[in-house]
């Protein structure tokens, strides 16, 4: 799968000293064996008033899955938007969704509505590297991608 990986139910606060920039986190994939995504993307360096929501993503769905009660589940914005706003470590503010190719269908600008946030996805597949860093592009190698930014319409109806 090369240098990085791609792509439990909990969350962490964590802080930054320099320019007092906070981060949220809220991970929806699976930790263990076999699961180095979500490990190596919690490592992340946080995107400066942006809460992080680690999830995978899926190009040909509108949907995501995430790890719940010991088994993987499909879910739409929606029910994605009913976990964080449940959450403790969402308090409120833009989400970057570290998630494959959520960028490319409706799903961020659907999600963007419901949370009644700005949201910004990835172009492309996410790979999350063990240092933390992060790539967006066809393979880990290629870092060709970009973050595309969705603001809610319909007052996060």
């Amino acid at each position: 799968m090369g240098a990085g990986f791609h792509g439990g139910f909990g969350s962490t606060k964590g802080s930054r000293k320099s320019n007092e920039a906070y981060a949220g986190t809220v991970k929806l994939v699976k930790s263990g064996p076999g699961e180095k995504f979500g490990q190596y993307a919690m490592k992340a360096r946080p995107e400066q008033g942006y809460t992080d929501v680690i999830i995978h993503g899926n190009p040909d769905t509108d949907k995501v899955s995430v790890y719940h009660n010991g088994k993987w589940t499909d879910i739409d914005q929606r029910r994605l938007a009913n976990y964080i706003k449940q959450d403790m470590g969402y308090e409120s503010g833009p989400i970057r969704l570290i998630s494959c190719s959520t960028g490319t269908k409706e799903f961020a600008q659907n999600f963007a509505n419901k949370m009644g946030v700005e949201v910004i996805a990835p172009s492309d597949t996410v790979w999350a590297h063990s240092n933390g860093r992060i790539t967006i592009g066809p393979k880990s190698y290629i870092n060709n991608g970009k973050w595309i930014s969705f603001k809610p319409r319909n007052g996060g109806k």
